[in-house]
Parts: structure tokens; sequence; C-alpha cells
């Protein structure tokens, strides 16, 4: 479809936008990023400065790696995790079943379709940030058939495992999102943190694969993720809080004033799991939920459920994609709702698809507490009652990738995004639920 077949569609869905930034906005908020004009780069970066290392690190777009070299004499892909992997077998499984390996996924590359390079750039500055990458995805758009690779590493929201077995040697460059070296690699040298205390000596530097490595504390550092997990002063803001706001939530956080980083949380001992919203022991770990007052008086049924932020080191749930729903709702004999007993409560950050409003915002601050008071008749019909908190961890993309299709989307995109729509509908979990039962009258 072209971008003028796209505007029309856009313009008789939602009139009086700009449609052309909507198309990018909807899927990939960091384009929002500010972009530094580039800085020359001359010899090792300044690992014992973090701020200095991260302003040359994260310098976007970044450069070709066209130095990077695993083995002297032998020939490799020392940009492909598969390569990665040979050496780092237990980093890259973890890697493999994490998000990260999936940030450039179908939801984003459907909408790429009919899109020029520079619309789609500034995407991947955060979804696959490497310049091989970008040329990857170019050659892709434009000899492919747009049929979506299968064998994707799907984390599973209950242990977060890979659903099925990550297929990563058979993947574009592109697909494999934020990978080893987009972390790791600048200019040919490989950097990370400080060795672990108490390992045996290592061999001489230019005996070692990739010469080693040179350690940086900012691998430890929080600054090191708000590359892409926060927007920059004057990037996209409603109600004066910018839509990606993670580092600054994190910093007004108990988290950080214990010098608790988001490595401690997302990386403990150093996994490279990188687990988030959607995995339901990360998010128990980081709150409590439940549901207590229970009563049946004089025909009406009484319950409070509540989900307070414990443990999250921001607010819960950052930013507005994910949505958390406290829920109770009377059901009959045979377990089904019955219409018009359900009572509903959001915690989340609900914006416009045009990115342009925000409805409200229900977030919880560290130490807050969210609470559903459930108030009405007992229905004729009712067995017992549900209360439930469930997790959307993609909701906002859920009503994009519907509202898409539901534009007359044209393949090959539109097989991007129905398989978009069915992983992200797949995400979703319960975090609590119980069931009162009913006395009988």
């Amino acid at each position: 479809m072209t971008m003028e077949r796209f505007s029309t569609i856009l313009s008789r869905t939602f009139p009086a936008r700009d449609h052309r930034a909507i198309s990018l906005l909807w899927i990939l908020f960091p384009a929002f990023l500010l972009l530094s004009p580039p800085i020359a780069r001359a010899g090792d970066l300044p690992v014992t400065d973090t701020r200095q290392f991260l302003a040359r690190f994260w310098q976007r777009p970044l450069a070709k790696q066209t130095s990077a070299q695993i083995f002297p004499q032998r020939i490799c892909r020392p940009l492909a995790v598969e390569t990665c992997g040979c050496c780092h077998e237990a980093q890259h499984r973890d890697w493999s079943g994490s998000r990260h390996a999936l940030a450039l996924g179908p939801g984003a590359i459907g909408q790429f379709y009919g899109m020029e390079e520079e619309q789609w750039q500034s995407c991947l500055d955060c979804h696959a940030p490497l310049r091989e990458q970008s040329l990857s995805l170019a050659r892709y758009l434009e000899e492919s058939s747009g049929e979506p690779e299968t064998g994707e590493a799907i984390p599973n929201a209950v242990d977060g495992e890979p659903r099925s077995q990550p297929q990563s040697v058979h993947r574009p460059l592109h697909r494999q999102g934020v990978s080893c070296p987009v972390c790791h690699v600048r200019d040919g040298r490989w950097y990370g943190p400080p060795r672990r205390e108490g390992l045996l000596p290592l061999a001489a530097a230019e005996n070692l694969p990739h010469r080693g490595w040179l350690s940086a504390e900012a691998f430890g550092d929080s600054r090191f993720c708000a590359a892409c997990h926060q927007f920059p002063p004057g990037g996209h803001s409603l109600r004066g809080k910018p839509l990606e706001n993670t580092y600054q939530e994190w910093r007004a956080s108990p988290q950080a004033r214990r010098g608790i980083h988001c490595q401690g949380c997302h990386m403990p001992d150093r996994r490279h799991r990188f687990r988030g919203i959607h995995d339901l022991g990360t998010v128990r770990a980081g709150s409590e939920a439940g549901s207590s007052g229970f009563s049946v008086s004089e025909g009406r049924i009484n319950v409070r459920v509540t989900l307070t932020n414990t443990g999250t080191g921001h607010l819960l749930p950052t930013y507005a994609t994910p949505e958390i729903r406290l829920e109770a709702w009377q059901e009959d004999r045979s377990g089904n709702p019955i219409p018009g007993t359900e009572a509903v409560q959001w915690v989340a950050r609900r914006v416009d698809l045009q990115i342009t409003t925000e409805h409200f915002d229900t977030r919880l601050a560290p130490g807050q507490s969210m609470t559903l008071v459930y108030q009405k008749p007992r229905s004729p019909q009712a067995n017992r009652l549900l209360t439930r908190i469930r997790v959307e961890p993609d909701a906002f993309y859920t009503r994009i990738y519907r509202a898409l299709l539901e534009m007359e989307l044209e393949d090959p995109g539109a097989r991007w995004i129905r398989r978009a729509l069915a992983e992200s509908q797949q995400s979703a979990f319960t975090l609590y639920q119980k069931h009162y039962s009913l006395p009988e009258k």
C-alpha cells in the first residue's frame, strides 16, 4: 500500500491529524528520541567516566562495525547472536527468550512496507540500532515476499521461558532486535561490566577472542538503559509527562535512593532475561495483589480488590502500552459471567491512538495502592463472585493492530499485523484470582 493510500485511509478513520506521523508513532514510541550530531570515534571509549562513556556509546545512528573481529584470520559473523552463543551459551539462551530478542517484531515491520528509510530509521535507533541491521531491513523490505518467519521465541508469561525454540540462526540481522553487539560492540572493540571478583585470572587479552573486553561501570548503571527507556527533554509529552519516562520514574523511587539500578531487578546476577511486565513472576515480585472485605448484606455484594506497588522501582506499569485491570463480576451456577454485574478499575496510562490525548493516568508509584470497591446488587442467578487482576502487557499495541486491520491494510504488511495482533493478545495473563461462594438464599 502506498503512503498516499495509507494517508487516505487514515484521514477517513482519524480526521484532522498528522497522519504521516501517526503511522510511525503508533508502534514505535522511541522514534521521538532526539538525535545528536555524530561524534568522531577515535580509539577506545572513556570507560572510567560513565557520563562521557554513555554519551559516546549511544550516539545514534550507530556507525558500521566494519572492524569487528572475534578471531584473527577466521571467517565468522561477529554481529550475529548465534556467533556470540558459541562461547556465551548461557547469555545467548537467556537473551533468546527475552523481549530484547523480539524488539523489532511483526507489528513494526508490518507498518514499514511503503515507507522510505528515513521514516523507519528513527524507530530502529532503539529497536534494532546497528547500522548493519538497518541495511538488512532495507534489503528485506525490497526483496522479500513479506512472509513472516517461523520459529520465533515468544516468552511465556508463566515462567519466562520461550514457548518455542528460538531460531535466531535463521533470522536476518534486523530481526535479532536488541542483540549482543548492540550493547557490547563499538568500533571493533567489545565492552562489558567489570569482571566478577574471585574468578581465575584471564589470559593475556591478545590471546582471547575479540581481544577480551574493556570493562566499564556504566553497564551496571541505570543511565545505560535510559538511552532507550527515557525520552529526552523536548521529546513527546502529554500533560507535561514524557511518553517514555521510566528512568525519571526510577530516579524518584526508593530503589534509586538505595542504589538499586535497573539491572538489579531486570538482570539479577547478570542474567540476560530482561524480564518485566510480560513476566508473571516479575510482576508478582514487584507488587501485592488480593481481595478482602467480602460480604453479602441486604441483597448487595461487597468486596475490595487491591493492587499495591510494593517493589517496582518505577510506576506500575511504566509507559503507555501495558494496562492492568482490577475486576469483579457475578457468575451463575455454570460459571458464566452475568451481564450487568461487572465492575472494573484500570491501572494504566490510557492515550488515544494518535498519541495526542491522555485520557487518564492511574498508574501506581512505589508504595501506592489502587482499590476496586465492588458494591452491586446480587443477581437472582448469581452463585458466586469472581475477583481478578488481569495484566495486558501489550494492550495499546492490540488496539493499534485492530485499527490497522480495520483500515483494510494490504499485504504484505497485513500478514505481519495479523501475526502481531495474535502475539499481543497472547501476552495477557492473570496476576490474581479468587472466587467467593454466595450463601444460599
